[in-house]
Order: C-alpha cells, then structure tokens, then sequence
C-alpha cells in the first residue's frame, strides 16, 4: 500500500510539473490549425487606448509567447522538485509563479484570438474589459496579503489567506510552538515575507504564534489569538 500511495503521489507531481506544457502545446496547437484565418502581419502591440500600434509575423509572435511561456513553467517545474525549497514557502512561490504563467497565458491567448478572420490586424481592439482585468490584479493581490491569515488546526496545521491554503504542517514536525512579536522592519515590509530561514505572515505588526519546525525553519503567524493557539497546538502533541 506504501508503494503505491508513493506511486500515486509521483503521479500527481509528475502531472502537476507537466500542467504548463500541456496548456503551452495546446496553445500552440491552436494557433498551428487557425494559421490561414490570421491577419498578416498580427498586431503584437497594443496602445492605451486599445488599438493596435505594432506589427509583426504570425511566427515571431508564437515563437515569443511559447518562449515567455515556457521559461516561465521551467521556474513552476523547478519549485515541485527542488528539494532546496523550504516546504513553509514551496506553496507560496508556486501561487505567484502559477499565477503569473496564467496571466501571461491569457494575455497571450486574448490578443491573438480577437484577430481571428480579421483581413487587417489594424481593426482589431482590445478593449476595456482588457485593461481592467489587468488592473483587478493588484486591487485584488493587495488587499489578500495585507489581510490577516487563518491558522486552522485541523488533521494538519494550515495557514491560509481566505481559505487559499499557502502553508500546512504536521504536527509531529514542529518543535516549539509559542509566543511572538511580528515586525515589518525585521522582514523589510509587511505581506508574505521570508528571511533568514523564516518564513513570516505579517500583514501588519503586533502579536503572532511563532513555529520552529523540525527541518529547521520558523515560521511567524500574525494573530491576535496567539496564546489560545499556541495551548490548542500543544495539546494536538507536537514533536510526536
């Protein structure tokens, strides 16, 4: 039962690595089967006001797309193996690669698709659904990691940032459990930092629960409850 749960779970790895270079063949796919309904050239820039103000071939523009793209996933690739990565900022860096391989893709993706049957690349237009998307990512980014996060105690230990899991533990791996002080000058600003082997979640400053794991790395939780966390971690038998 062992091996196979380890089989399984080098499955879903292999997978979740592989996920980039799935979307990035059928990108290309799509692109290769819609070749003749193109403009030629295509629009590879926009203005502000949403028209086109740059042009090149077809084959420039897939070949720049599918390189962004796919130096972007070696980085995603690089975070499901590296083992050097500590396991309390694995799950963060994967979000923001992720998250950013994702709007790369749909920029990409949107700016070709709206010149489809299109004779001139000039009349194509993004529009403002375009530029307000893109001005949704920091309002939305911002106000997410300057929130406090959630510390569930559950099978395992997770830290999350409305219910988006960015951290979990066992319990027998952690050490010390207690009581802290969070300060943004100790991280260089507040957010989702990670210095000097710790990883700390300091939206603001004031108290937090501070973790010392096993593998060696602290963890700080900005919390007003650290107190009453740090007793019902305890009793969860830590270090077992």
């Amino acid at each position: 039962m062992t091996g196979l749960s380890g089989m399984i779970v080098c499955m879903k790895r292999l997978l979740l690595a592989l996920a980039p270079i799935f979307f990035i063949a059928a990108f290309w796919f799509f692109v290769e089967s819609n070749r003749l309904s193109f403009p030629d050239p295509v629009a590879i820039h926009w203005g502000i006001g949403g028209e086109p103000d740059g042009f090149g071939p077809l084959n420039d523009q897939l070949a720049l797309s599918i390189f962004t793209l796919s130096a972007v996933g070696l980085i995603w690739v690089a975070l499901v193996y590296l083992g050097a990565i500590p396991a309390s900022v694995r799950i963060l860096f994967l979000a923001v690669t992720g998250f950013l391989w994702l709007v790369l893709f749909l920029i990409f993706s949107y700016t070709l698709v709206i010149q489809l049957g299109l004779e001139d690349a000039g009349d194509a237009r993004i529009g403002i659904l375009f530029f307000l998307f893109l001005l949704l990512i920091p309002l939305i980014l911002l106000p997410w990691l300057l929130s406090k996060p959630q510390v569930e105690l559950g099978e395992k230990l997770k830290v999350s940032y409305w219910r988006i899991p960015l951290f979990m533990t066992e319990y027998s791996q952690i050490e010390f459990a207690g009581e802290a002080e969070a300060r943004a000058m100790d991280f260089g600003g507040l957010g989702v930092r990670y210095a000097k082997k710790t990883t700390a979640f300091i939206p603001s400053a004031g108290p937090a629960l501070e973790l010392r794991l096993k593998t060696g790395e602290r963890i700080l939780i900005r919390t007003d409850h650290a107190g009453q966390l740090v007793r019902d971690i305890q009793d969860k038998g830590i270090g077992n």
